[in-house]
């Protein structure tokens, strides 16, 4: 029996290589638009956290934020504060699961408070000093670990049918 042959997937072609790679190059804090956006977007999930009005939208922000900053300082930016971010997102992680439980209310207590905090300063931290490329290999390392299962995820709470079943006649 002969070998069935992969299906050929052409690699996509770069047609002004010099700019992209200046672009790698390139610091995130001068791209200030989307610089800016994305810090909105996390203090703005923090502050309705804070608040007691946040979505289980918000959360998704912030586990995306310390997901971002492990692997940020995985690959090298913030290496000695991992202990710290590993603290963090198990805190994260609790605030998730008890908010999941309370029907997606979450309220938090001072340590996490705290956590979150510091887990935020250190993200806003890290993208002033790290470059696209940087941000890019984050980002695969991220999707790498959410393929492996390795990503906790928040769980969803049963919805209660309320429906009443057919009787049989």
């Amino acid at each position: 029996m002969k070998k069935r042959n992969k299906k050929y997937r052409p690699r996509p072609v770069v047609l002004d290589t010099l700019s992209y790679v200046l672009s790698g190059m390139r610091p995130l804090s001068g791209l200030n638009d989307w610089y800016l956006h994305i810090q909105i977007k996390q203090r703005s999930a923090l502050e309705a956290v804070r608040k007691g009005m946040a979505s289980k939208d918000d959360i998704d922000v912030l586990m995306a934020m310390a997901n971002m900053t492990e692997a940020l300082a995985a690959n090298g930016k913030g290496r000695g504060w991992m202990d710290e971010i590993l603290a963090s997102q198990e805190q994260l992680r609790l605030l998730a699961e008890s908010g999941a439980k309370r029907g997606m209310r979450f309220v938090m207590n001072h340590q996490q408070w705290q956590a979150l905090k510091d887990i935020t300063n250190l993200h806003e931290a890290q993208l002033e000093n790290c470059t696209v490329y940087d941000i890019e290999r984050a980002y695969d390392y991220v999707e790498k670990r959410l393929r492996a299962g390795q990503v906790t995820l928040i769980p969803l709470p049963k919805k209660e049918s309320h429906e009443q079943e057919p009787k049989d006649s």
